[in-house]
């Protein structure tokens, strides 16, 4: 299985861009977690709300049975 991490550096997002890939990303057999600075809910551009599954600081938290994630995406 395939892990890939997407950042929201400023818990503020593109829906299109953040949904769009995420999508693409578990079509096969991946997993994605979605980290932000805080950990708090993110806005989108058209105010679409966000919570994420935790703080960037914890990223290896969020690490299923690996060492490593296989992508790391800042969006």
């Amino acid at each position: 299985m395939y892990q890939f991490l997407l950042v929201i550096p400023q818990n503020r997002f593109c829906e299109k861009e953040l949904y769009d890939l995420k999508t693409i990303l578990e079509q096969g057999p991946g997993k994605c977690v979605v980290l932000s600075k805080s950990g708090k809910v993110a806005k989108g551009e058209d105010n679409t709300v966000l919570q994420p599954d935790g703080m960037l600081v914890d990223w290896n938290r969020h690490l299923f049975g690996g060492n490593k994630y296989d992508a790391v995406v800042v969006i």
